[in-house]
């Protein structure tokens, strides 16, 4: 869980994830073409249980739904620098598909940052402008989308501005300032109708035109954002005006 340099398989051309969260399961169908950087890693990561009892830290109504920082701050130091190569953005930020969130913006157009690592997002309407941004999607929700629906929006950008917070103190903190928010209880791969998988236990302005490369920097951890949400005005992770991976934390422009 700690060391990235052995969480390096390549993903098959097709795989699917089984979420059993806080408010119920959804299932999500990956295919490696759209994204096989991003594709690999999220592949990894599932397969070495690293989304167990990690939060929707960031969930911002009518925009998207951001996870990836662990409960273990030890995690999330061995994992803070582990960026993966750029991907080519194939495919649209349609409702129900899962993109990695990123800081910074991307050196080339028609392609994502260098700064994605752990953080990723669910949009929850069609996002198209986030295309432009350089967020490629990898995955998309194939059954129980109305159970991704029901997470936990009311806190809206507030968490996802405490990204650092999160990221140094961990799920110890998020439970006391945060009580009401939904988490993953486990996230496994689904291999012949089995589940399968080890176990293991950032932005800008606001979405309708927000900035995605935004990136502050709480106590030293990056945050990833997709572009910031409407009602994001600090500085931090989000998507599009949400999505983001924190040098501090990370998550879509509020939306790594």
């Amino acid at each position: 869980m700690k060391d990235p340099s052995k969480a390096v398989e390549e993903a098959p051309a097709e795989f699917s994830v089984k979420f059993d969260t806080t408010a119920g399961e959804f299932t999500m169908t990956c295919t490696r073409d759209w994204a096989p950087h991003g594709a690999d890693r999220f592949y990894n990561l599932v397969k070495i249980g690293y989304f167990d009892d990690v939060s929707f830290f960031r969930a911002v109504k009518g925009f998207v739904v951001q996870f990836g920082i662990h409960g273990d701050p030890e995690v999330n130091k061995a994992w803070r620098n582990a960026n993966i190569e750029p991907d080519d953005v194939k495919e649209s930020n349609k409702k129900g598909t899962l993109t990695f969130a990123q800081a910074g913006r991307p050196k080339e157009k028609g392609k994502t940052a260098e700064t994605r690592a752990t953080q990723l997002f669910i949009n929850l309407k069609d996002n198209d402008r986030l295309d432009g941004m350089g967020f490629a999607p990898l995955c998309t929700v194939t059954d129980g989308m109305d159970v991704v629906m029901k997470l936990h929006t009311g806190y809206g950008e507030r968490a996802g501005r405490d990204q650092g917070a999160i990221t140094m103190k961990g799920n110890e903190y998020l439970r006391k300032k945060y009580p009401l928010l939904d988490y993953i209880k486990t996230a496994r791969l689904i291999e012949g109708g089995g589940d399968t998988g080890d176990g293991g236990g950032d932005t800008g302005d606001d979405a309708d035109g927000g900035d995605a490369d935004e990136q502050g920097t709480d106590g030293g951890a990056k945050k990833e954002t997709t572009a910031p949400s409407k009602d994001t005005k600090a500085k931090g992770d989000t998507a599009a005006p949400a999505p983001r991976e924190a040098k501090k934390a990370a998550e879509p422009p509020a939306m790594k």
